[in-house]
């Protein structure tokens, strides 16, 4: 008795605590400006960084790559199978058992319903939360400062149930790749495209360590590892 009262009570803290969270915004300024409209904007800002070898990969000339400003959370296999099953519930719409899984897994994840300004249409975040870390980019001036980073580091998931169910758009390197994100989210919104996923660390944040580096030994780059966030994303996404 005492066990399945356990249960319960971790149950019911778990549909206390989760909340679908609903915002009315301008999705390119919460991913690439200000939005007071946000929970948290400036998505960009908040992206794990490292530098492992300088000079190796070219980063933003507006955002110096700080050693230790957030990190990439190297999946387990119990890890990518609560992350699969969230993604399940995720394409169809049960909104209220994404909510309870992100807060039973202890992934820092949130569920949003995103009413976008700039086009008109509804869409669904699961975003990461950011911490609060403070990087000051190496200026006196503080309107570079970023506040907050992303401890996991999984990326940026939208989707967009009335969109084409032909198109994913990527941009799995936005600290390297700089430009990507905003031309990720222009062309996933003039597309109509039904799902966006946005990178959420650099490729040297997290990698096998056995030196010398290169970008083949990353565990944070998307495109170069399956134990990742990304691959059963993708993989549920392309078979929506």
């Amino acid at each position: 008795m005492l066990r399945y009262a356990a249960v319960i009570l971790l149950l019911t803290l778990a549909v206390a605590a989760s909340a679908l969270v609903t915002e009315t915004a301008s999705l390119q300024r919460f991913i690439y400006g200000d939005e007071p409209a946000c929970q948290y904007d400036n998505w960009i800002s908040h992206l794990a960084e490292r530098i492992v070898s300088p000079g190796y990969n070219v980063y933003s000339p507006w955002d110096r790559q700080t050693e230790g400003f957030g990190g990439f959370h190297v999946p387990t296999v119990a890890d990518l199978g609560q992350w699969g099953t969230i993604i399940d519930e995720f394409l169809l719409a049960n909104w209220g058992n994404v909510d309870d899984l992100l807060v039973l897994s202890g992934f820092p994840y949130q569920l949003v319903q995103f009413n976008d300004t700039d086009t008109g249409r509804q869409y669904y975040l699961l975003r990461e939360l950011p911490n609060e870390m403070v990087d000051d980019n190496g200026t006196q001036d503080d309107y570079d400062d970023e506040h907050g980073a992303f401890d996991w580091g999984w990326g940026l998931y939208i989707y967009n149930p009335e969109g084409d169910g032909r198109t994913i758009i990527t941009a799995p390197h936005p600290c390297d790749d700089f430009f990507t994100p905003a031309l990720s989210c222009i062309a996933f919104q003039s597309w109509n495209a039904q799902f966006l996923m946005i990178g959420g660390a650099g490729r040297e944040v997290a990698w096998t360590n056995v030196q010398p580096y290169s970008n083949s030994k990353s565990l944070s780059d998307p495109t170069r590892v399956t134990n990742h966030p990304w691959y059963p994303a993708y993989t549920k996404f392309c078979a929506k």
